[in-house]
């Protein structure tokens, strides 16, 4: 079993996203599903790490950036 880390996590979804079924009809479509589904899981996921950072900066007083230069 691959250890769970980014790499495998991103690789994983884009064998999941690339499996999805392309139903969409006529011209102009040049993104592919894994194109559209890794872009949706992006915004997720920076909006998830936004609200991880504005949360530490309200209970210590700093984001991750700043806690790590500080220790």
């Amino acid at each position: 079993m691959e250890a769970f880390n980014q790499t495998s996590m991103i690789k994983q979804l884009q064998e999941c996203f690339s499996t999805l079924p392309y139903s969409r009809r006529g011209f102009g479509h040049k993104y592919s599903m894994l194109d559209a589904g890794m872009s949706a899981f992006s915004v997720f996921f920076m909006q998830s790490d936004l609200a991880y950072q504005t949360g530490l900066q309200k209970q210590q007083g700093g984001n991750r950036e700043f806690i790590t230069r500080k220790r």
